[in-house]
């Protein structure tokens, strides 16, 4: 079974679906990050739970969300994301292919991780990682960092909030 490299070549990645800012500024894969998410569940259909996971796929088929929580209760919290690259058999035997795009959303951090990050946030010269808000958009910002087709000519947003920005 072949394994997903350290970079990804543009031309696997699952085309029109993903770009912005972030891709250019950090070429390995996966990409990690903290992020404020808002409400999903307009976007991302619920399967139910698959072992210790539940899982969730957005409206355009190309996107999984994978994660310790249902949708509701990631909502309005601080999480980990890891965003990398949805291989996919087709048929039993066939060689897993670039399909779309696997979203790993961690446990919301605790409340003192969670103060951690938001304060990095609002000192970006400090070490560490921005946070980045996700939003479900039908136009995202030109200030985007990130943005990911989710079916419905809706898009899920990622960008670093700043004083300036809406």
């Amino acid at each position: 079974m072949a394994y997903l490299p350290r970079e990804v070549n543009a031309a696997m990645r699952p085309a029109g679906l993903l770009w912005g800012r972030l891709l250019a500024s950090n070429p390995a894969w996966p990409l990690h990050f903290s992020a404020l998410l808002g409400d999903l569940r307009p976007r991302f259909l619920d399967k139910g739970r698959v072992g210790r996971s539940h899982r969730a796929i957005a409206r355009n088929g190309r996107v999984l969300l994978v994660s310790e929580l249902p949708l509701e209760a990631l909502a309005n919290n601080v999480v980990r994301i890891r965003l990398q690259v949805w291989h996919r058999a087709l048929l039993s035997g066939d060689a897993p292919e670039p399909y779309g795009w696997l979203l790993c959303v961690r446990s919301p951090l605790s409340r003192t991780d969670c103060q951690s990050v938001l304060r990095q946030t609002q000192a970006p010269a400090q070490e560490g990682q921005p946070l980045y808000h996700a939003r479900l958009t039908r136009s995202p910002d030109a200030d985007a960092d990130l943005v990911l087709e989710v079916g419905g000519r809706d898009l899920l947003e990622f960008m670093v909030k700043t004083a300036t920005s809406k």
